[in-house]
């Protein structure tokens, strides 16, 4: 049976305009394909694990503050989303994921070329916005300062070891001029892993080349 994707009521479908494309590919992708309708009810549904769900939560405790304390369930729901798309060092989107165009509707197309255009780009010194994320001790600040600095790789001067950003989880320190540190991993099974605080690591990292498809930029740049 072929896929109905021709059949032009299928994409007014009231899951459509409710946004719920899980339930769309459900009954319209899944049956007709062998992989596609399966990956695409994964991927555009919501995660329900404990760390997403824990995450989620911290982003409301955020948006339900002070005038906001008393969101309705549907305006609420509408904050989250702005919250997770806005514009600033956290964004989810660049002008330049808005402007990709590698023409991946043709047949064809190089992935190499693909995986060339993908950039990441550090900035090598501690923002105002991990300022204030550094002090706060949940796993809201901690995602997203580990989403600026994991897997990022520095050349230690001293020990002439060469350390990894570890991508899972942080280090909380309390105390005057503590809070969140980052843990490094050395290939090497001689060393040990070393918390470093965010000023070191942006001064590493600026000093360190790191692999393709990654710009540092410092602060004077």
């Amino acid at each position: 049976m072929s896929p109905p994707f021709h059949e032009k009521s299928r994409w007014g479908t009231p899951d459509v305009l409710a946004g719920q494309s899980y339930l769309w590919h459900e009954k319209y992708s899944l049956p007709y394909t062998k992989v596609l309708g399966f990956v695409a009810c994964r991927v555009t549904s919501k995660l329900g694990g404990i760390g997403p769900a824990e995450r989620s939560w911290g982003a409301v405790k955020q948006i339900k503050d002070g005038k906001r304390s008393h969101l309705g369930s549907d305006s609420l729901e509408k904050w989250s989303i702005v919250f997770m798309l806005d514009a600033g060092p956290n964004a989810m989107f660049s002008d330049d994921d808005i402007n990709f165009d590698l023409q991946l509707e043709q047949f064809g197309i190089s992935t190499t070329e693909l995986r060339q255009h993908v950039k990441r780009v550090f900035h090598a010194w501690v923002e105002d916005w991990e300022e204030e994320d550094r002090k706060v001790n949940d796993c809201v600040a901690e995602a997203r300062i580990l989403t600026k600095y994991k897997n990022l790789v520095f050349h230690d001067p001293d020990t002439g070891a060469t350390f990894s950003i570890w991508e899972k989880n942080m280090e909380f320190r309390r105390g005057r001029g503590n809070g969140w540190m980052l843990i490094a991993t050395c290939a090497d099974e001689d060393v040990d892993d070393e918390p470093f605080t965010l000023e070191m690591a942006c001064e590493l990292i600026a000093n360190t080349p790191q692999t393709a498809g990654i710009e540092v930029v410092k602060r004077e740049e």
